[in-house]
């Protein structure tokens, strides 16, 4: 064990621990996974521009900027 500042040891040893956090693929990849999983043989892609297409229809001025611009 090491000694800290105040003479106390310290419980990890000073160490990084478990180190580096590892990183994340890069975003398209996960965008491509999430999107294009299915339900109830609707891509989540497909499912998000339905919804996007009803609010847009119904009025909702973000959602129509969101497919029309």
């Amino acid at each position: 064990m090491r000694e800290g500042r105040n003479g106390g040891k310290l419980k990890n040893g000073g160490n990084n621990g478990g180190g580096r956090p590892k990183k994340l693929p890069p975003i398209d990849i996960l965008m491509a996974e999430v999107l294009g999983e299915e339900k109830d043989g609707i891509t989540a892609a497909q499912a998000i521009l339905n919804m996007l297409r009803g609010k847009a229809a119904k009025g909702d001025i973000r959602a129509a900027q969101l497919l029309y611009v």
